[in-house]
């Protein structure tokens, strides 16, 4: 019964009735699987069947009525019409009060991020400032430069006699 050949017979018998020439045939092909050869017998029987009863006639006004109840049921709000019509009006309040909170948190949202930006500016200010500050202790000359009294003189800062004396020692000292 699970041959390939069964379901394709199987659809086409329910689908539409076969011709006693396809029966012909279909009796032929499975002439070697008696199990299915028994159920097209049982489907071919059954249509025979089918087909042998009255054809029940509908009323005249039948289709007439099924007409005038789908326009009545379209013309009906549905579900979602009268909850709408009912609810709307009551929760008119609650609706603004859940707009007002969206524009709040995208208000409050928006200044956060404003302040992430700012602070952003600012902390890429004060890093390039300290960078300055610090390439321009780098540019300072070293201690090893006032070894070399004449370039302390020539530093654009006024002599106190302090610096001088300081200066002296300092030389005194040098080997």
């Amino acid at each position: 019964m699970n041959s390939p050949m069964n379901q394709d017979w199987l659809d086409e018998v329910a689908r539409r009735r076969p011709t006693p020439e396809e029966a012909a045939e279909w009796r032929r092909s499975m002439a070697t699987r008696p199990q299915e050869a028994r159920r097209l017998e049982e489907e071919l029987a059954l249509n025979a069947l089918l087909d042998g009863l009255p054809k029940a006639e509908a009323s005249p006004r039948f289709a007439d009525g099924v007409l005038a109840a789908i326009d009545r049921e379209e013309d009906r709000p549905g579900l979602f019409e009268r909850l709408r019509i009912l609810v709307f009006p009551a929760f008119m309040p609650a609706r603004v009060a859940v707009l007002a909170t969206a524009c709040l948190a995208v208000a409050f949202g928006w200044s956060q991020f404003e302040g992430l930006r700012h602070g952003r500016e600012r902390f890429h200010a004060n890093l390039a400032q300290e960078a300055a500050e610090v390439s321009f202790a780098a540019a300072v000359p070293g201690v090893s430069v006032f070894a070399d009294y004449d370039a302390v003189r020539l530093l654009s800062t006024p002599v106190a006699a302090d610096d001088m004396d300081l200066m002296e020692a300092m030389r005194s000292d040098a080997p």
